[in-house]
């Protein structure tokens, strides 16, 4: 249970982190959602279950629901919001450029450089959870 606790903070701190922390815990998540184990899967992608535990209990999908509402508010207040994702995707692509933001001085450049960063790999990781249910589907349904 503590290591899935710090595994959500990090997760829930997505923003703020450096790109090489975020796409280790969004990996660590995409391993472990997964998993073939009904119990795990229930866990990390069932929303029955985030409505079935209490208020403030954090899962996966309620800090993911926290981080696209969050993230959406904040990019609707990023002046030039889409040319900076698509400059902030052009980084990350170019070599060197996932330590891009580790080298600037100006702190505010380098937490929006941090946030839009977290937004790619909030959408690159949304997408893979959704590769994953839609594998799972498949699967399931081959077996009957």
């Amino acid at each position: 249970a503590c290591f899935l606790d710090v595994l959500l903070r990090r997760l829930g701190s997505m923003f703020s982190n450096s790109f090489r922390v975020n796409t280790l815990v969004t990996g660590i998540f995409a391993r472990m959602a997964g998993y073939t184990d009904p119990r795990q899967h229930a866990f990390f992608l069932d929303p029955r279950l985030s409505d079935a535990l209490p208020p403030g209990t954090p899962t996966l999908l309620r800090t993911l629901e926290k981080l696209s509402a969050d993230g959406a508010v904040r990019l609707s207040k990023l002046p030039r919001c889409a040319a900076r994702l698509r400059e902030a995707r052009a980084t990350l692509n170019a070599p060197g450029g996932a330590r891009a933001d580790e080298e600037m001085d100006d702190m505010e450049e380098k937490k929006v450089a941090r946030f839009l960063r977290g937004m790619i790999v909030l959408r690159e990781f949304l997408q893979e959870l959704q590769a994953v249910v839609a594998a799972k589907k498949q699967c399931c349904q081959a077996w009957g």
